[in-house]
């Protein structure tokens, strides 16, 4: 059974009209799998990221770490101008 705390997520992949039933459900399953993989690399790395509860071929259930995406996260920093280019290196 799943736990009532923290607030969990469900991100359910839905089928894409536009492909073939056989390649979607291949292509959805495999990336389930490899957004799993990634996130449970993370997180191993010291990536604050969601906790993975259950995962099917076309689901995950997930911690709920808030509201903020990632693009939004990004476009909150600060701004900082790039560094000067470098001058040529004499050969």
């Amino acid at each position: 059974s799943l736990p009532t705390s923290p607030p969990l997520i469900l991100k359910h992949r839905f089928p894409k009209k536009y492909r073939h039933p056989k390649i979607d459900h291949r292509i959805t399953k495999q990336r389930t799998k490899a957004e799993v993989k990634a996130m449970v690399r993370c997180r191993r790395g010291g990536v604050r990221c969601p906790v993975i509860y259950d995962v099917g071929e076309d689901w995950i259930v997930m911690e709920d770490v808030g509201r903020v995406s990632v693009k939004d996260y990004l476009k909150s920093l600060p701004q900082t101008s790039p560094p000067p280019p470098s001058p040529p290196s004499a050969s």
